[in-house]
Parts: structure tokens; C-alpha cells; sequence
């Protein structure tokens, strides 16, 4: 069971993960489907985080509250409630996520500023709930900051039959006039600004935290496991152009390999963080847990960040 929250410090800021589902465990070809269950088993530094001895991975999902510069901004909003999806585990969930959200800090009345990393299902779930038979925005004082690329794929793309998630969690925030369109490269605030990393969607972006010295990159769908620093020719099935997922991954993970930048996976599981570095023709992930504040830990390579273990209540997860 993972963690209700978990947070990271980043130089003067703050992130917050906060866990609607998960782990979840599956064959990897459930969401790779080029690959095996050997693979797995052939990276022994998944075990035990983000794999298990048998070869499966697990998953989350998950949202982000950044706290900096005075803002309050929520990244993703996860699968939500009530919602019609074409996955069926997915779709009509009741939960008591909002009440989660709020013991966290991210009610609807504390968040300023929504992103999403892209526009699918499980990303966008809370921009709304369901009040009296209407979708109503979730995070009535927020603006919703949304790529420009991303919203023109998602309106215009084709959904699986019983997807109404841009009806449901995405319309509503354009009809309600709270969103903005802005450029992949656009920065929210000093701090937080958005990375271009398109390929499993055309306007995907990662989120930067930059403060005090110390970076952080939280990485939406750009890759959804640790199995694909391995392996970053390896594509989900959900991804729409799996060479230009691919580029995007190797340029990401080059960039960061022996740095001190804490990439937070937005699907990773337990302790969903960590630092890259490069592993043969390939990178790794070297766990960075919430609660080692002290002790021989990969921080001590990275003097600007700091953790702090959140163990608010637990919910049902």
C-alpha cells in the first residue's frame, strides 16, 4: 500500500504526491507490448520498488501539489469520480479522493492553478465533479493551464467508444472560461514553468521545479515506469508517435544522468522518486524515498534537496 502522501522539498519548495490508485501490478506487455517479463527480471535495481520477482510492474496514479512562490498549483488531476470511460476498472468510480485532496492541502478552494501534463482520461479526472447532474470545475478559484497543441488533439481526436472524459473533465473548463491556452514552453511562475516532451501526446509537457539551486521534473506520460529508462524504445500502447516518444525519452534521460535533478514519475510507484544515471547502453533510477532525510542516501549527491515523510492518515488504498 502506498503512502496517502508523500513530499519532496526542492530548494524553497514543496511536492506534494498525493495517490488516488495504486500500486497496481500487470505483465509489462499490458503496457508495453513489445515487451517481456524477462526484461523485467534482467534489471535487478527495479526489484523491489517497481517490479516484483515474477517480472510484473506496477503502476500509480497519481497528482502533484507544488507549493512555491506563494502559489498553490495541483499537476494532473487523476481519474475522478462518476466519470464514463471505455476502461471499465476505470469508469463510474465513487471514492472519497476529495476528501483526500483536501487532508493534503489541494481542496477546491485552496488551489490556484491546475496543469495538466496532456489531455487523457486519467489525467484530467477531478478538473470536475459531478453537482446536481452538471459538470462543474472542481477548483472554481483556479485557472486551468492547458498546451495549446494539446487541447486542438484532444477536441479533435477520435476517443474509444464510452470515453467522454473531454465531455466530462474538459469542456466544462473551456465553457466556464477558466482555462488558458498557453505554448509548451510556458512558465507558470519563477519557480514551475512547462518542458516540452511530446510524443505520446503532440502537446505533452513535463513540469519543472527549479529553486534554491536544486531542479525537480515531474514527468506526466513521457515515459510511464523505470522499466524504460532501460528501455527507452520501449513504447506504451497508448502513446501516439512511439519514435518521437522515444527521442524525447533519450534526450530527457541524457540531460539529467548524473545530475542532481529529482525526477518524480507521475506513474511511478513507491517511492515514485529519484535520480538517473547512466547504466550501460541505458540509464536507472535510484530510488530517492520521502523519509531519508538523513543517512547514506542518494540526497547526500544532492545537497539542495530535501524530504519529508507525510504520513497524514491512510486512506483506503
Amino acid at each position: 500500500m502506498a503512502e496517502e502522501f508523500r513530499r519532496w522539498k526542492v530548494g524553497d519548495a514543496w511536492i506534494t504526491r498525493i495517490v488516488e490508485i495504486g500500486p497496481m501490478f500487470m505483465p509489462p506487455q499490458g503496457l508495453f507490448p513489445a515487451s517481456t517479463r524477462e526484461q523485467v527480471k534482467a534489471r535487478a535495481w527495479l526489484q523491489p520498488c517497481f517490479a516484483d520477482a515474477d517480472g510484473q510492474i506496477n503502476l500509480s496514479f497519481q497528482c502533484f501539489l507544488i507549493e512555491a512562490g506563494g502559489r498553490r498549483i495541483l499537476v494532473d488531476t487523476c481519474i475522478g469520480d462518476n466519470k464514463r470511460l471505455a476502461q471499465e476498472a476505470f469508469s463510474g468510480r465513487v471514492t472519497q479522493f476529495l476528501g483526500t485532496l483536501g487532508r493534503a492541502g489541494a481542496g477546491p478552494d485552496q488551489i490556484d492553478t491546475v496543469l495538466c501534463t496532456h489531455l487523457h482520461f486519467d489525467h484530467v479526472g477531478w478538473n470536475t465533479r459531478l453537482v446536481d447532474g452538471a459538470w462543474v470545475p472542481t477548483f472554481p478559484k483556479a485557472r486551468y493551464l492547458f498546451a495549446r497543441d494539446e487541447v486542438a488533439f484532444a477536441l479533435e481526436g477520435a476517443l474509444e467508444a464510452g470515453d467522454e472524459s473531454v465531455a466530462e473533465s474538459i469542456r466544462p473548463i473551456l465553457d466556464a472560461g477558466l482555462a488558458d491556452l498557453v505554448a509548451t514552453d510556458h512558465r507558470i511562475c519563477a519557480e514551475v514553468r512547462f518542458e516540452p516532451t511530446p510524443g505520446h501526446t503532440p502537446g505533452h509537457v513535463s513540469v519543472v521545479v527549479e529553486s534554491g539551486g536544486a531542479q525537480a521534473i515531474i514527468s506526466g506520460d513521457a515515459f510511464h515506469h523505470p522499466l524504460q529508462l532501460a528501455h527507452p524504445d520501449m513504447a506504451s500502447s497508448f502513446c501516439e508517435d512511439a519514435a518521437l516518444g522515444e527521442a524525447t525519452r533519450r534526450r530527457l534521460f541524457a540531460s539529467i544522468a548524473g545530475q542532481p535533478v529529482l525526477l518524480i514519475g507521475s506513474h511511478f510507484c513507491e517511492p515514485s522518486a529519484g535520480l538517473v544515471s547512466a547504466d550501460g547502453d541505458g540509464w536507472r533510477l535510484e530510488p530517492v524515498w520521502a523519509e531519508s532525510l538523513a543517512g547514506p542516501t542518494p540526497l547526500e549527491r544532492a545537497p539542495p534537496f530535501a524530504a519529508a515523510d507525510s504520513r497524514a492518515e491512510q486512506g483506503g488504498r
